[in-house]
């Protein structure tokens, strides 16, 4: 056996749990549709239920929550644990595109698969939202730094945007070093 082998043999059970897991969790919030069985369904023109987006957006703001708080190589076992395996078994993408797919197959025509087509980028553009406010509050828990500087362009309008080092690219000592 190759020594490039081993470490990835000593890893997966990490993986392995951390998606046997999130998977309970995912199977057990689609139980809960059963106490709401009008909602079961979001529409008929994309027949996806509400847990699935539940947990999708859920799981990308968690994702974007955590990924900055294991981005240290001495954390890999945990970020196994928890983004790779549990995360990725408690979200569901594949579920949505499914979803689509059968929505847009159903609908017979051109025009009717458009709607599942828009409601599943709709969903993915806030599932990005959702990462990217769950990563700015990762950033925050792990850093505690987080500022607002406006930036004005050629044309004079200013945009509001985190700095570099506020989005968590220095930490705490650093800044405070910087400061004085």
């Amino acid at each position: 056996m190759n020594d490039s082998a081993k470490p990835v043999q000593r890893l997966w059970p990490y993986v392995a749990v951390g998606g046997a897991l999130g998977a309970l969790v995912r199977a057990g919030v689609d139980y809960l549709t059963v106490f709401f069985p009008d909602s079961e369904v979001i529409s008929h023109a994309v027949p996806i239920m509400w847990s699935t987006v539940l947990v999708n957006l859920l799981g990308a703001f968690v994702l974007g929550v955590v990924v900055p708080l294991f981005t240290d190589p001495s954390r890999e076992r945990v970020r196994l644990l928890v983004v790779t395996g549990f995360l990725g078994a408690f979200t569901t993408y594949g579920t949505l595109i499914a979803a689509t797919a059968n929505g847009m197959i159903a609908s017979g025509s051109i025009v009717g698969a458009i709607v599942p087509a828009l409601a599943s980028l709709t969903l993915l553009f806030f599932g990005v939202v959702c990462a990217g406010c769950g990563c700015a509050l990762g950033r925050f828990v792990k850093f505690g730094v987080f500022e607002v500087v406006e930036v004005s362009d050629e044309a004079g309008s200013s945009v509001s945007s985190p700095s570099s080092d506020a989005a968590g690219m220095i930490d705490r000592d650093t800044f405070a070093e910087e400061e004085q």
